[in-house]
């Protein structure tokens, strides 16, 4: 980080020499350690002796109150989800204020540093000489977001529980800041990578754009995101070599666009790069022509990971919902389609798939509403189809089909990329990880379950044989 720090502060004395006074922004990413790193500048600036002033962004954010107010209809429409907010970051600062302030500052101080969240926006954007752009990856800044080490955005240090900051991390504080990065990346002179805040990495603005083309013209593999679950296997952490500290591995995310990094190695320095960043710059290189692209806000359509259940549990008995019911109640971009393929299997795998022929489905509804509400167990095996699995099988899974992956074995789903809507009809009262009860999801279920997919449908349509 210092010498980081030395070489922004080599610069800002280089255009105080060429100029009386200059003003710097330094906009970054939710997550980026902002106290650690300004204090370091700091330090560089008073070393060269420079006259400096520093402007908190984070104190010219509107009231959290207010901000909460905005939001909250997005956060508090469902229990379990929320809907995506489409406002800008503007919506949540006093900007003319803050823009009063940096032409104010720039009269007294030679050197004038803006730094924060959202400090380059449509307010104050022209008054910057130099911006920099601190950058970090959705996976890290969860992880300082949950862990308590960073607040969400505009929030003042308000304890919030964990499952409060995750939801508003997905609904609001992403979707508002991809945006805003999208324009700053625009206007920025130079790139941080700020996700080992004592390892960071600055790249001119010319080197970065460089550095995507080249990417973009390259065979690429993303950084996997590794997590556990409560009916997780064994097989993934052992081919893998996973940390033995791993409970076990549930999901390997090959391709999750919206949260994964790449790294890029660049001498003796290993870049942790978004990968939304160089689909947003080079979107028909990385996927070819595809006109839906912005229609689903700048993302990669397709979702690439494993299921691994080799030695652990059954998934929850689950369906997910069309682009229609997810747009209209959680304002997605995507639906939720899927498909399995086997990869491995031991003794007893199987996939559930469809209903039985003869399942009642309102007596199915009364039982899965009974084990919500009351705790009261039943035989899914009653209304769920089952299918033998074995290495080499192809499932496919069209959003409203009811559908889990079984014990004992390892799935490759290719699907949509969105996964948070797996609405759950059974889940065997059992606790997550965390200890409490998995949460049931009938309300939504039963809303958008298909039920003319049966098993003679099934047996006929979705168990296909892969194509070479």
């Amino acid at each position: 980080m210092n010498k980081v720090c030395k070489c922004i502060s080599i610069l800002v004395k280089d255009a105080v020499s060429r100029k009386a006074g200059v003003t710097i922004g330094i906009d970054g990413y939710i997550g980026v350690e902002w106290k650690v790193l300004i204090s370091r500048l700091e330090e560089s600036f008073k070393e060269l002796q420079l006259d400096f002033e520093l402007l908190d962004v984070a104190n010219f954010y509107k009231p959290s109150d207010y901000i909460e107010n905005i939001i909250k209809p997005f956060l508090t429409y469902d229990p379990h989800f929320g809907q995506i907010f489409e406002g800008e970051i503007e919506m949540f600062l006093r900007g003319e204020e803050l823009k009063e302030r940096i032409e104010q500052g720039r009269k007294n101080s030679k050197v004038l540093v803006c730094f924060g969240c959202g400090a380059v926006n449509r307010f104050t954007a022209d008054l910057y000489d130099v911006v920099f752009y601190v950058d970090v990856t959705k996976e890290v800044a969860g992880r300082r977001v949950l862990d308590g080490l960073i607040n969400n955005l505009g929030d003042r240090g308000k304890t919030r529980s964990r499952e409060y900051s995750g939801k508003r991390l997905y609904y609001v504080d992403f979707p508002v800041l991809d945006r805003h990065k999208r324009k700053v990346l625009k206007r920025m002179d130079f790139y941080l990578d700020g996700n080992n805040t004592e390892n960071l990495i600055m790249l001119p603005k010319d080197v970065y754009k460089k550095l995507l083309l080249i990417l973009s013209e390259h065979p690429l593999r993303l950084k996997p995101i590794y997590l556990e679950g409560v009916w997780g296997g064994q097989w993934l952490k052992e081919i893998r070599k996973l940390p033995k500290s791993m409970k076990n591995c549930a999901w390997s995310y090959e391709v999750m666009a919206p949260y994964q990094s790449l790294f890029v190695k660049l001498e003796n320095i290993i870049l942790n790069l978004p990968f939304l960043n160089l689909l947003w710059e080079y979107p028909d290189r990385i996927m070819g022509k595809f006109e839906a692209y912005e229609r689903i806000g700048g993302n990669f359509p397709i979702r690439v990971n494993y299921d691994d259940s080799m030695g652990g549990g059954d998934m929850a008995i689950q369906v997910h919902g069309n682009l229609s019911y997810l747009k209209e109640n959680f304002n997605e971009p995507i639906g939720q389609n899927e498909s399995y393929y086997i990869v491995a299997t031991g003794p007893g795998s199987k996939v559930y798939l469809g209903l039985r022929d003869e399942a009642d489905v309102e007596e199915f509804r009364k039982a899965v509403i009974e084990a919500e509400t009351k705790g009261i167990p039943f035989d899914h095996n009653r209304y769920v189809n089952s299918i033998q699995s074995k290495e080499g099988d192809l499932f496919l899974i069209p959003a409203g089909t009811v559908h889990a992956s079984g014990y004992n074995q390892v799935v490759l789903e290719i699907s949509d990329t969105t996964d948070l809507y797996t609405f759950h009809l059974y889940d065997y009262l059992r606790p997550d990880l965390n200890g409490k009860l998995r949460p049931i999801h009938s309300y939504h279920a039963f809303r958008v379950l298909d039920t003319t997919k049966r098993a003679s449908w099934v047996s006929k349509h979705l168990k296909v044989t892969p194509k070479p």
